[in-house]
């Protein structure tokens, strides 16, 4: 059996089995190409190959795994993956999922590598309390209740996702709470920290900040919904103070780079052509070879001139 270096949550790693890692292959919740997932508890595992650009090893104990790649298990949320499959049974769904969901051929692969897809619905029916709140429920006779999707509810629970990540980049006073290098990087990309910014005493600077948490929590959700989708879940929020903000910090690293560009090319036209007005003299050529110097000293006297060997003979 071959050995793959894997990341994945600790607990994750504790209660899965290697006989028993039998993954999904599903389109994804983004872009619709076929990818792995293996539920797990109440998460689902999304399973991420990464190669090396270079040939690579790893070194397992006394031994050696020729293959250098990297499996990175990340958990979501499985309602990220259903919410295709509802939203292509509304009328307005992505023209991809509504024409080919039903006919798609990695759904319906006989492949043993693979559960089938109707494993995976079974299985996550354990935690249908975490889905209930994205169809609508419609109560037609007491004893049968049919769900329907609703789209005003896939928007809604899509903005708890982004008001939860962008309540996790708030600075909070407890030192043990959870940080987010990359986040915080963004942040500083984006011109957000105090020196560049001002403080969140002044309600300018507030709004901006506020506005790009949502920007960026909108980024990191939409890594697992469809685009079209999330840009409408972006529209519901109000982040116009930072967008105004962000469109003039472009418009002056425009403004810069366009007088960068002039100040060089005056400092071209100054110098002018290689060897023309620049006051410097030239350097003399160089010291010529043993050879050459040789050849000047050799005396010739009494030697016909080169110009004989081309005269008409008469």
């Amino acid at each position: 059996m071959p050995t793959h270096i894997t990341v994945l949550p600790s607990d994750a790693q504790k209660t899965l089995q290697t006989s028993s890692l039998r993954p999904f292959r599903l389109p994804h919740p983004r872009t619709g190409i076929p990818a792995l997932f293996l539920p797990h508890g109440s998460t689902i595992l999304e399973l991420n190959s990464i190669s090396p650009d270079a040939p690579r090893s790893w070194f397992v104990d006394q031994s050696v795994v020729s293959d250098g790649k990297l499996v990175l298990m990340t958990p979501i949320d499985p309602a990220f993956i259903l919410i295709p499959l509802l939203r292509a049974v509304l009328a307005k769904a992505s023209q991809f999922y509504s024409d080919n969901i039903s006919s798609l051929p990695f759904l319906q692969d006989p492949q043993p590598s693979f559960k089938p897809t109707d494993d995976f619905l079974e299985e996550l029916e354990a935690q249908q309390t975490q889905l209930e709140d994205i169809p609508r429920f419609l109560h037609i006779p007491p004893d049968i209740t049919v769900q329907r999707p609703s789209a005003e509810r896939i928007t809604s629970f899509l903005k708890r996702r982004v008001d939860r990540v962008a309540a996790a980049q708030e600075p909070s006073a407890d030192s043990t709470g959870p940080t987010f290098p990359t986040v915080h990087r963004q942040h500083l990309r984006l011109g957000l920290s105090v020196d560049e910014l001002g403080p969140d005493t002044d309600e300018g600077a507030k709004s901006i900040r506020a506005g790009a948490r949502i920007k960026i929590a909108c980024e990191i959700i939409g890594t697992w919904v469809e685009e079209s989708l999330m840009a409408e879940v972006l529209k519901t929020y109000d982040i116009t103070a930072y967008s105004e903000y962000a469109e003039a910090r472009a418009a002056q690293a425009r403004a810069e780079l366009a007088l960068a560009t002039a100040k060089a090319e005056a400092q071209e036209f100054k110098k002018g052509p290689k060897g023309e007005g620049s006051g410097t003299k030239r350097k003399a050529g160089g010291q010529g070879t043993r050879g050459v110097d040789k050849l000047k000293k050799a005396n010739t006297k009494g030697m016909a001139s080169l110009t004989t060997f081309f005269v008409k003979k008469q």
